[in-house]
């Protein structure tokens, strides 16, 4: 029986030189048979071919055969791949299957969607056994890390240890907290938004646009002992441990040329989940209860920042992280109203108006 024969065109090159000679190209049974303009042939077996280009529908395919320097064949017929893999098991295994763009979009949407669904129920819990058994001093080196990141844009101007006025309030919190599990460093950035975040193994950062839109020192504390809580829980821990992995996988899904730890030390991407929020409120309410701070201050903050949302964003940064504002505020009045607690005051005047004007804004 006469084997079937497929027949193409493509370009030889020997390896040993640029030049490339046209051919023609037969597959018989298992071996591909070359045949150059000048009558002269040659077989290639096809389980020594290596195919090394050619894998999107898109691509010229090359095969190569020999050692180095080996020998090359393009081809640019679009029914090489179906034809020959077609052909015999042995091709099948010598030359890969084409991917069309569309294939590749939909296995690319496949993926994205795979990503997105590990780190919509998987993240959370990975997150919290990996959090509760990470050493503190690596979360110490993480918000160093944040701190160093920021210095490099030349936005710290200051921290609580060398304020005095704002070492008060954050020694009064932190003498009232649970323990000496962390040293606290607050950091002030200059900034004009109003925001404040925190970052693993006891970094705090306040904004200047934050402090210049508190009213009172209570309510500066109000958002120091909620920030301070999302420490202790550390849920800025589980955070980061959510974020990370994330941006990695949408990198390798996406290729974005944003690396996963540029995005996060950005300090914009740490954000936290609506039961962290719940739970830092909660928790914030009580230690200002313990230190002895009016608890309205936490709730006056977020009334104001509600009533100013709609005037521009350098109100729109903190609560955007923090959703559910009018539900948050409700909660916090419950809170507050079966608290019964000494108040004691915080700062005097003329101390709470050169805190505000920290950093020259």
């Amino acid at each position: 029986m006469t084997p079937r024969r497929w027949e193409w065109s493509g370009f030889y090159y020997d390896g040993r030189t640029a030049a490339r000679q046209s051919v023609t190209l037969t597959l018989e049974g298992n071996r591909l048979h070359i045949r150059r303009p000048d009558g002269t042939s040659m077989l290639w077996p096809l389980s020594l071919v290596r195919q090394t280009q050619g894998g999107y529908s898109t691509e010229q395919v090359r095969l190569e055969f020999g050692s180095d320097p080996a020998e090359a064949l393009l081809v640019n017929d679009p029914t090489f791949v179906a034809e020959i893999r077609a052909a015999s098991p042995v091709a099948r295994r010598a030359v890969r299957r084409q991917w069309r763009p569309a294939h590749i979009v939909a296995l690319s949407v496949v993926a994205l969607m795979i990503v997105v669904a590990l780190y919509v129920w998987g993240a959370p819990a990975g997150a919290v056994w990996a959090a509760d058994r990470l050493p503190k001093s690596w979360e110490v080196s993480m918000g160093e890390g944040f701190v160093e990141h920021l210095k490099q844009y030349d936005r710290v101007c200051a921290d609580a240890d060398t304020v005095p006025e704002l070492q008060t309030i954050v020694t009064r919190l932190t003498d009232a907290g649970p323990g000496e599990e962390y040293r606290f460093h607050v950091i002030v950035v200059r900034d004009s938004a109003i925001n404040a975040f925190a970052a693993p193994g006891g970094y705090v950062f306040l904004f200047t646009g934050l402090i210049n839109a508190a009213e009172t020192p209570e309510e500066l504390a109000g958002v120091l002992a909620h920030e301070i809580q999302h420490v202790t829980l550390r849920h800025s821990t589980r955070a980061l441990l959510r974020e990370v992995p994330l941006r990695f996988a949408l990198f390798s899904v996406t290729g974005s040329g944003e690396t996963a730890m540029t995005t996060v030390a950005s300090l914009g991407a740490l954000t936290f989940r609506r039961s962290d929020e719940t739970e830092a409120d909660r928790e914030g309410m009580r230690l200002l209860e313990t230190a002895r701070v009016d608890q309205s201050g936490m709730i006056s903050f977020m009334r104001t920042l509600e009533a100013e949302h709609g005037d521009g964003p350098r109100f729109v940064r903190y609560l955007s992280s923090h959703p559910r504002t009018a539900d948050r505020i409700a909660e916090l009045e419950r809170l507050a109203s079966e608290s019964r607690h000494e108040t004691q005051p915080l700062l005097e005047r003329g101390a709470w108006r050169r805190l505000h004007g920290l950093c020259g804004d």
